[in-house]
């Protein structure tokens, strides 16, 4: 069984292992849809099983990290939270738990809990640092480099973990037939 296990987990790596180019390009150019709803998380299905397929885990996180990178700093240029602009927040709040997420850091070590309502606050005053880490996922997602991009899916039941390159670990959970972020921790060390 674990060796069965070990696979599975394998093979969702490789599958979820992209050519960033793509998806960066993708990201961008999905832009004109997300005003016609395309960033809202599939609906959930009357069979278990479905709603838990590796394929709907894996299009939920990746329409979440989409709608990131469409809001972020452009890839081509280094890093500027001033020029993140997260124009449709009602994108982003279907993929929050109800009762919002926890937010960790590793510099400074520091863990807080962010609501839907304090999300939307910062993100339409541009400030906090949930609106910080939002930008710069989206920023690390869309980059072209596929060390820093690069996504590993872990699942367990209720529960996918997505490392996004080095830099990032969301872990999302099952309500109400979907997945919802519950947890975003930033894990690279800082100079």
């Amino acid at each position: 069984m674990r060796a069965f296990a070990f696979c599975l987990t394998t093979v969702v790596v490789l599958v979820a292992c992209r050519d960033a180019r793509s998806r960066s390009s993708r990201s961008r150019a999905g832009a004109d849809t997300a005003a016609a709803g395309a960033d809202a998380p599939p609906a959930p299905t009357d069979s278990g099983a479905a709603a838990d397929s590796l394929e709907a885990d894996e299009a939920t996180v990746t329409a979440f990290l989409d709608a990131l990178a469409r809001g972020a700093p452009p890839a081509s240029s280094p890093f500027d939270l001033m020029a993140a602009h997260f124009t449709n927040i009602d994108s982003l709040t279907p993929y929050i738990s109800d009762s919002g997420f926890v937010r960790y850091d590793i510099n400074g070590d520091t863990t807080e809990h962010v609501t839907v309502a304090h999300l939307r606050s910062q993100i339409r005053s541009k400030s906090g640092r949930a609106y910080e880490s939002f930008a710069h996922l989206g920023y690390m997602y869309s980059q072209p480099n596929a060390e820093d991009s690069k996504l590993a899916f872990t699942r367990s039941p209720g529960l996918v973990v997505v490392n996004v390159g080095k830099w990032y670990r969301l872990t999302f959970h099952r309500e109400r037939g979907h997945l919802k972020l519950a947890r975003l921790e930033f894990l690279d060390v800082g100079d």
